[in-house]
This record gives structure tokens, C-alpha cells and sequence, in this order.
């Protein structure tokens, strides 16, 4: 017998049931995962590339970071990526504080590399990529508080807020690159996930 309407409150799904329609009020506001990327000292890998956004889908995005770089005292830096998968990049095109980069800044201290107080760099980073051609208010922006040990051995926390610069570019990123300042990637793990636009105007 055709189940019509559900008139309780639950259902038992060891039944089969076709839907038809569209189902409404089922969640949203999640995080989806969209991406990990993994890497090993051994590898030499200069950068992580997330080329999975989609503006046309989700502006706001989080990465999760954690990883060694291969060199003593090493920032972490970003550029964006455009739709090609090609560096955002020019005179100027970020900044971060008060002061202009050719590049965006993640950490705002060197990490350290290998030893047995140090143990890495652990973060997360809030990223919206929405671009506007008229509005110089709205800026692709990447927000991150993190922990890690610095060169000495000793530990830290903080935040930084670093946007690429609407008065100097204007190109709709589709995509992120997460790099050291010198050298390569050490062990490292990072996950992109894009928040359901469901829930923003």
C-alpha cells in the first residue's frame, strides 16, 4: 500500500520508499567536505593548490591546516587562484595590516621546522572569495587563528585577517594557494570545506 503522507513523526527505513518532489526543511547551514590534501616531507612539494571553490556555488569556504614547513622560521602565505588555476598576483594586490603585498599572509610569525619542541602549525582559516566590480567595500578575504611552535621552540597563538586589495584587482578567485615563504612543504594535512549558502543572503 502506497504511503501518501507521513502523519507521525518517524518512519521505519528498513521499508523502501520512492520520493518524489522536493524535500524541504532537510538541514542546511553544514560544512561540505570538498577536498584533502596530504603530503609528506619525502615529497618536496612547494604548495597546496584548492582549485575545487566555485563562486557560482559557495562564497565562503574553511580550511583546516596542519603541517611542518621543510625550513627553519617559514610564513605561511596564500594567493588566490583564478578560474584557470593560475596566482592572483601583482604590485600590491594584498594587504595585510597596513601595509601592501604582492602576496597574503597567513602566519605572522616563523614557524619551526623539525625538532622535538616544535610541533608544527596548526590552523584554520575562514575564506570568502566574493568579488565585486563596482563595490571597492567588498574584498576576497582570508581570516585565521592558529597555534604553533616558532623556531626557538616555543608556542604561539594568534589571528590575522589579510584581503586581497579591490583597488588594485578586481579577478573573481576560484580557487586558493597555500605555500611557505622559503623552502617546501613538510608532513602536512589540509581540507577544504565550503559552507551551504542555504543559510546566507
Amino acid at each position: 500500500m502506497a504511503l501518501s503522507k507521513i502523519q507521525s513523526e518517524s518512519m521505519n527505513l528498513a521499508d523502501t520508499y520512492a520520493f518524489t518532489g522536493t524535500i524541504t526543511g532537510a538541514g542546511g547551514g553544514n560544512l561540505i567536505h570538498l577536498t584533502t590534501t596530504t603530503v609528506t616531507a619525502a615529497e618536496s612539494v612547494a604548495y597546496i593548490d584548492f582549485t575545487s571553490m566555485d563562486s557560482t556555488l559557495y562564497t565562503d569556504y574553511l580550511i583546516r591546516f596542519r603541517g611542518l614547513p621543510a625550513t627553519d622560521n617559514s610564513f605561511l602565505n596564500y594567493y588566490f587562484l583564478d578560474s584557470s588555476g593560475s596566482t592572483i598576483t601583482g604590485t600590491n594586490y594584498y594587504q595585510y595590516g597596513t601595509a601592501l603585498y604582492d602576496y597574503g599572509r597567513i602566519s605572522n610569525g616563523g614557524v619551526g621546522s623539525v625538532g622535538t619542541d616544535e610541533i608544527g602549525f596548526y590552523c584554520t582559516s575562514y575564506v570568502n572569495i566574493k568579488t565585486s566590480s563596482t563595490n571597492t567595500d567588498i574584498a576576497p578575504c582570508v581570516h585565521s587563528h592558529f597555534g604553533y611552535t616558532n623556531a626557538g621552540g616555543s608556542g604561539a597563538d594568534s589571528d590575522t585577517f589579510s584581503h586581497k586589495h579591490p583597488a588594485f584587482d578586481k579577478t573573481q578567485p576560484e580557487g586558493i594557494r597555500l605555500y611557505w615563504d622559503t623552502g617546501n612543504l613538510g608532513n602536512t594535512q589540509a581540507q577544504l570545506f565550503a559552507f551551504d549558502n542555504s543559510t546566507w543572503s
